[in-house]
């Protein structure tokens, strides 16, 4: 699958801390420098602060290269598995929580950015952004209006920063 530009700064931006279109699993908080969400208990972002500073085009923390090395010795010597090391990909608890929906998340990632750009195209035709605009749409695409809606207007606020 390949990721849309937008998608992809949408959820670095989401796992920074920053205003996004992307749910993060909200079982941990967003606050604090990512040692300090990493010791709260949020082991997968130990993956993301050695990603976003290569992002950066910086050196890991030190604390993270650390800690990557135990986690995966704990995997090599099987004393965790690869999700006991690093935690689940999805939050087993409450499956309704943003991020935590497997089949919600791809369906985000799918069609966020193509509702989107399929409601400007139709209002720059001179559609009005109403609920009929988006109920038209969804019926296309074979989902909700409301689902359409959701989609657009968190980009939209998104953009708007």
């Amino acid at each position: 699958m390949s990721i849309d530009p937008r998608l992809r700064k949408a959820i670095l931006d989401a796992v920074r801390g920053k205003d996004s279109p992307w749910p993060i699993d909200q079982h941990y908080p967003l606050s604090g420098t990512f040692q300090e969400r990493f010791k709260g208990g949020d082991d997968q972002i130990l993956l993301w602060a050695i990603a976003l500073a290569a992002e950066d085009g910086k050196s890991a923390p030190d604390w993270a290269t650390a800690a990557l090395m135990e986690r995966l010795l704990q995997v090599s010597v099987a004393a965790k598995d690869w999700d006991g090391a690093f935690g689940s990909p999805r939050s087993k608890r409450g499956g309704g929580a943003p991020g935590a929906n497997e089949r919600k998340i791809a369906h985000r990632a799918a069609h966020m950015f193509e509702c989107f750009d399929i409601v400007e195209e139709r209002h720059a035709k001179g559609d009005s952004v109403t609920g009929i605009l988006f109920e038209d749409i969804g019926d296309k695409l074979g989902f909700s209006g409301s689902t359409v809606s959701d989609y657009y207007y968190a980009v939209k606020n998104w953009r708007a920063e």
